[in-house]
């Protein structure tokens, strides 16, 4: 049975409370007991997971928003040879924010969970992603971040990796612009880091990505990652969320 639990960053983040359960079974006839110990909670907000094809009844103001597909990856593993693309990536030591980072920040998160549920605040979602690339560059949040720039040297996409507490090299957010799409520049950022984290003594990664970016998810898989779990992830608003002011 799931166990709810306030996430306490999302919550102080976005201003209103978030809680989480994940069912590593059928939902069916649990989602109503997690309701009912978020409401007493005080959430606004249940992100609730269950195996993907769960059978799940849904009260009102709730909607299917992600299939989240987990996947491994044994970096001392990798036969690769140089990364695609090399010539165009470099690594980005500045810390300071940068406007075309931040651009590319939101576009990393057009499939996400945030961006696609009509419900979720716009302005909470985008200030979540400008956050983290931030915060990846700072290396409050990150461990490396990588660039790749336009004929005028403009930075036109960029990749953050981070390590997580269990010491897993984790592709973090990727972006792209159209402009520079064509040129391998996913696959290149992936065996980058990959190789970066591997001359690290990190051998092992793990990465969460959304079902609906299937353009990933196929690098992904070409690169040798294995899908490890595939759950449906389902928004259940139990309030109204409030109107917060970001700063920029």
């Amino acid at each position: 049975m799931a166990e709810p639990r306030k996430l306490d960053w999302d919550s102080d983040f976005f201003g209103f409370t978030v809680v989480e359960a994940h069912s590593t079974r059928s939902g069916e006839g649990d989602l109503d007991r997690v309701v009912g110990a978020a409401c007493q909670m005080g959430a606004t907000l249940l992100v609730y997971t269950v195996p993907a094809g769960s059978p799940v009844s849904l009260p009102g103001r709730a909607a299917h928003v992600d299939v989240r597909h987990t996947y491994i990856c044994d970096y001392s593993r990798i036969t690769f040879g140089p990364p695609e693309a090399a010539h165009l990536i470099e690594f980005h030591e500045g810390r300071d924010p940068l406007p075309e980072l931040d651009r590319l920040a939101l576009l990393s998160g057009q499939h996400s969970r945030f961006f696609n549920d009509p419900l979720f605040p716009r302005p909470a979602a985008e200030a979540l992603y400008t956050t983290w690339m931030r915060r990846a560059l700072t290396r409050e949040f990150g461990d490396h971040v990588l660039v790749a720039r336009d004929p005028d040297g403009v930075i036109a996409a960029m990749y953050s990796g981070r390590i997580d507490s269990a010491g897993f090299g984790v592709p973090d957010l990727m972006a792209v612009d159209p402009r520079l799409r064509g040129r391998a520049l996913g696959a290149g950022f992936l065996q980058t880091s990959m190789l970066h984290y591997r001359e690290r003594g990190i051998v092992k990664g793990r990465l969460r990505s959304q079902g609906r970016n299937r353009f990933a998810r196929a690098i992904y898989e070409r690169l040798g990652w294995t899908l490890a779990a595939c759950e449906d992830v389902y928004h259940v608003w139990l309030g109204v969320p409030p109107v917060k002011e970001y700063s920029s």
